[in-house]
């Protein structure tokens, strides 16, 4: 296994885990932890948007036009920009003030606006509408080649797994339409609660959820706030997950397949 002698003497030192004495929770990060999207959001929003234009023969001209000033890297800067925007203006997915579909539109449609795309309302309802629905199948996601074995292994020791997530409410049918969905115990999304990511409380969600202390718990993301330092300040443990093979500033493995070290 890759740095396995630095991930074994970074988590005994840590005093993470002593080979699974007192352990009965695990809980996961999902986006770029367990799944990724099949390419970058700007990417699927431009073959998205070029398939509607070709299925909709009553396009407008200007539509049309507009799009063809586009390329993917333009759009996934904007998109980020936008979303920045709107995870401060409208926190949790909009929770408490306005749906995550009608979250997803008003970005999709200012990240387009401000690439000068003149679409009609039609038009941008239509768009808006099919690449929400869309995001919620198998398609537009790949599970990384670890997660199965890993999941299929802790499983079967009988451990409670859970997601905590900073993620809509559709993310319990994204894992199902993934085949993952069956591993879990439980689900502790921030657009369903309207916690996020690394707040003290959503990690607390998952511990009631389990009935367990925070030193029973292990926590696995793929980002250093929210999923190795948030955990860490209630007393969970946590290791990132850094497939990138570069060293992290925190305990770290290289693949989930690591973790089976200990079972």
């Amino acid at each position: 296994l890759v740095n396995q002698s630095y991930f074994l003497a970074q988590y005994l030192k840590e005093n993470l885990i002593k080979m699974n004495r007192g352990l009965k929770l695990v809980t996961f990060d999902v986006f770029n932890t367990l799944i990724k999207t099949r390419g970058s959001v700007g990417s699927i929003y431009m073959k998205e948007i070029n398939s509607f234009l070709k299925t909709n023969q009553n396009i407008e001209t200007k539509e049309k036009n507009s799009v063809n000033t586009l390329n993917p890297h333009m759009v996934e800067k904007e998109f980020q920009s936008v979303l920045k925007h709107f995870q401060s203006a409208y926190p949790n997915f909009g929770y408490g003030k306005i749906s995550s579909r009608k979250y997803w539109d008003l970005i999709v449609q200012k990240t387009f606006k401000n690439l000068n795309c003149d679409f009609n309302d039609q038009f941008s309802q239509k768009l808006t509408a099919t690449l929400y629905d869309n995001f919620c199948l198998a398609d537009y996601w790949e599970v990384f080649s670890d997660v199965i074995p890993a999941l299929t292994k802790l499983k079967s020791s009988k451990l409670k797994i859970g997601i905590i997530s900073n993620f809509d409410e559709r993310l319990p049918k994204v894992l199902e339409r993934l085949e993952l969905a069956s591993y879990f115990d439980f689900f502790i999304i921030s657009g369903c609660c309207g916690l996020y990511k690394p707040e003290k409380h959503i990690y607390k969600l998952a511990l009631n959820k389990a009935l367990c202390y925070p030193n029973e718990c292990l926590h696995i993301g793929d980002d250093v706030s929210k999923d190795y330092d948030g955990p860490r300040s209630i007393g969970m443990n946590a290791l990132i997950i850094d497939r990138t093979m570069k060293k992290s500033e925190r305990p770290y493995i290289n693949s989930l397949e690591d973790v089976l070290l200990f079972y």
